[in-house]
């Protein structure tokens, strides 16, 4: 009888697991409802040791528990038509800023969970394999996504964006190359990565004597040394007559090896589960042991000091110099664009607290961007031909211009295309009184 019981025991805490992995709440209550009628039927069997009849009564306990307090604590699920009209409310009120969020921690646990699995959804329809087995993947030729609000486009030549000849013809051409935060994380329909508002820029505000046309160059998850690594197949092709480089976060381990390790994987999300504690104490443990492996080999305190002559000659320095051997040795100009974060070493503990929850090393980025940008000062000093442009102004430190660490709203786009053009316009081929430049 004992052992007919824990074989039915065992069979319901299957359909249990399954139900609860799947999502499937109809098959998950089935497996408990019948692993509590077999824990009962077990309890009735007098010859149970004590310690064991105690562990049933806990599972018995445990089991009808759950259901009920889950009926009253259940949070709304992410994907709902009324969940999905309050998140479109939360984006409305930027329930993504620390001014806002820091008074309504759960608005914005909630817009985190619902962004980071919109952003993870949309990246894996528009990227594949590389066929090469060089990068960690390419954008999809041709593809699209919609991004919350957003409609993501792919276009024929694997680029961000309208369509545009690989032959350039008469335009002045320029290629931003980037991480995500070149690419765009836009979340409105009405919203623009950079590059397309710098282009505006251009020629909204200046007369040059040949059309000039800008190129979204960036990848989500790329560092500098992907991007040269797809120099020769996608960047060269197009003749840009000038490349802006915005690249940082997803490098910082190339100025030292013991830096924050931005590829050990993805953020966990929370998943939506049949019972929503359960889910919550599942998201918790993930969470807690994403950040034990991210954390564990972290250099902290950082020494900036000790740490500023070594990044001179850190791997990160050589890839820039690899990018400016690139350019000088194709005609190409090159500017060089230092890297902006909602919180620097200014920032209020709140604040960095705060950023902490989705970017665990925030105290070492923080240090880490000012050894970046610290770095790119030494070798725009050794290169007289190598145009260093600070993008600072209005960007670095002020959370209210991002969505999260490092990725901007709309007004921080349009910001930081402005410090660009401010730091390029006598770069481009202008039209001169009496003729052409």
């Amino acid at each position: 009888m004992i052992a007919l019981a824990l074989v039915g025991l065992m069979l319901s805490g299957q359909v249990v697991a399954t139900g609860y992995e799947m999502n499937l709440r109809l098959i998950f209550y089935d497996g408990l409802l019948a692993a509590v009628i077999i824990l009962v039927l077990l309890n009735r069997i007098g010859s149970l040791p004590a310690g064991v009849v105690i562990g049933i009564n806990t599972l018995i306990l445990f089991s009808v528990s759950l259901p009920l307090v889950d009926l009253f604590y259940r949070a709304p699920g992410i994907y709902g038509q009324d969940a999905l009209r309050k998140m479109s409310q939360a984006i409305k009120e930027k329930a993504y800023s620390y001014e806002v969020a820091r008074g309504n921690p759960v608005l914005f646990r909630n817009w985190w969970r619902y962004y980071s699995k919109e952003w993870f959804q949309m990246r894996s329809e528009v990227q594949m394999p590389d066929p090469n087995g060089v990068l960690p993947f390419r954008l999809k030729p041709n593809s699209r996504a919609d991004f919350i609000n957003c409609l993501v486009r792919i276009n024929s030549l694997g680029f961000r964006g309208r369509e545009f000849k690989r032959d350039k013809g008469d335009h002045y051409r320029i290629v931003a190359l980037g991480e995500s935060t070149t690419m765009g994380a836009t979340i409105q329909a009405s919203d623009k990565p950079w590059p397309n508002v710098l282009e505006q820029m251009i020629r909204s505000r200046l007369k040059c004597s040949k059309p000039v046309e800008v190129i979204n160059g960036g990848v989500w998850a790329y560092t500098l040394e992907d991007n040269l690594n797809r120099f020769k197949q996608d960047i060269l092709p197009l003749k840009p007559d000038m490349i802006i480089s915005y690249h940082g976060y997803n490098g910082f381990y190339f100025l030292d090896r013991a830096l924050a390790p931005i590829r050990i994987g993805d953020l966990p999300l929370f998943e939506d589960r049949p019972s929503y504690l359960l889910a919550q104490a599942e998201y918790s443990l993930k969470l807690w042991n994403f950040r034990r492996k991210y954390t564990k080999n972290l250099v902290e305190p950082l020494d900036l000091d000790a740490f500023k002559e070594k990044v001179v000659h850190s791997e990160y320095a050589h890839l820039y110099e690899e990018l400016m051997a690139l350019c000088r040795t194709n005609k190409i100009k090159l500017v060089i664009a230092n890297f902006n974060m909602a919180a620097n070493e200014n920032s209020p503990e709140d604040v960095v607290q705060f950023y902490s929850g989705g970017f665990p090393t925030v105290s070492t980025d923080i240090k880490a961007n000012l050894l970046h940008n610290y770095m790119l000062t030494q070798i725009v000093h050794q290169n007289d031909s190598l145009r260093l442009i600070d993008t600072s102004r209005g960007l670095d430190g002020c959370p209210d211009m991002y969505i999260d660490l490092v990725h901007f709203t709309q007004e921080g786009r349009n910001q930081l295309a402005k410090n660009i053009f401010e730091g390029i316009k006598d770069m481009l081929p202008q039209e001169e009184k009496g003729g052409k430049s």
